[in-house]
């Protein structure tokens, strides 16, 4: 469900894209997150790139406790089951597989050196089963494709970078849980080692803007507002406040090409002002809003959802009687 376009989005020159283009380049960013109510920091580095000495540097650098990122088709496909809890319920558990080592070239399975063979057997597509030995020294980390943790982004950075979609990560031992200390740690520990720091959330965001292109696409987005279809004008994230225009007809009651009238309006307002987004549609009749018009007071958290899904967080709302409302 495609129209003719111009030219649309891309990713620009920002920290969010120097810490990704660093990334699949097999240098080392620190990632964070404080998605989950507390913070936590972790060295990542693509494994299909991992070399002696940048494992040794993840070792030292970190807790020492190195897993590798994959998707539990990939943890399947290696015959790496679910750890058991006491109870034996593998469900509550659903984040960690068994620990492994290469079967051959390695000692002890516990050196930089091991831990390397063992990293870069995981991320080649044609390792079987019977070439890894359980248990071992790198713990293997399943990602919930799609969903959030450092896992799952970890995998996602491997797909936006072209590299082996298995990363290892090293999270990061902090003397406390005290967040505020923690983070401040954290930062000092990125500028003293110059690596490059990348916040989840930006990466989302970073995923999101260079799917759209110019086009008509998919946009799936926290929250009650489910799917959308967006597009994209200029190059968000380097600058400028965007427009933001919302059509705000739920799919099931009219498909996209049969709207194309009534959104020509809102493509060329974002368009001739260069830098912004078009929505269309959403998924449940508590985000749906009247056709061709958005209140500046209302609907306001599904819209956050959306423009907060590409990193936007400064913005100008048009509304059908104002061509121009702000946020």
């Amino acid at each position: 469900m495609r129209s003719p376009t111009s030219k649309g989005t891309s990713i620009g020159s920002g920290p969010t894209s120097h810490a990704v283009d660093k990334f699949g380049a097999g240098g080392a960013i620190l990632l964070v997150d404080d998605s989950s109510g507390f913070f936590r920091a972790d060295l990542m580095v693509a494994a299909d790139k991992v070399t002696p000495a940048t494992m040794a540097f993840l070792i030292e650098h970190s807790s020492g406790f190195i897993c590798a990122a994959m998707s539990g088709a990939r943890a399947d496909r290696l015959d790496l089951p679910l750890i058991p809890r006491s109870d034996g319920d593998l469900v509550a558990n659903r984040r960690f597989s068994v620990a492994v080592d290469a079967s051959d070239g390695v000692s002890t399975g516990i050196s930089a050196i091991d831990r390397t063979r063992t990293v870069n057997l995981l991320a080649t597509d044609g390792t079987r089963p019977d070439q890894l030995s359980r248990p071992g020294h790198v713990m293997v980390l399943r990602a919930d494709v799609g969903g959030r943790g450092a896992a799952a982004v970890a995998v996602r950075l491997c797909r936006i970078t072209g590299r082996a979609a298995v990363a290892v990560i090293a999270p990061l031992m902090f003397e406390g849980n005290d967040d505020v200390e923690n983070r401040r740690s954290a930062q000092s520990l990125a500028g003293a080692l110059q690596v490059p720091v990348l916040r989840a959330a930006d990466v989302y965001a970073h995923e999101n803007s260079a799917e759209l292109g110019g086009e008509w696409r998919s946009l799936v987005v926290d929250g009650a507002c489910g799917d959308v279809l967006v597009r994209a004008f200029g190059r968000l994230g380097e600058g400028g406040t965007p427009f933001v225009g919302v059509f705000g007809r739920c799919p099931d009651h009219g498909e996209l090409e049969r709207s194309r009238e009534e959104l020509t309006e809102w493509e060329t307002i974002v368009e001739r002002h260069g830098l912004g987004i078009v929505v269309f549609g959403t998924s449940c009749q508590n985000c749906c809003v009247p056709t061709g018009s958005v209140s500046p007071d209302e609907h306001l958290g599904s819209i956050d959802s959306i423009v907060g899904a590409l990193g936007i967080t400064d913005f100008r709302l048009l509304t059908v009687r104002t061509a121009s409302g702000s946020r």
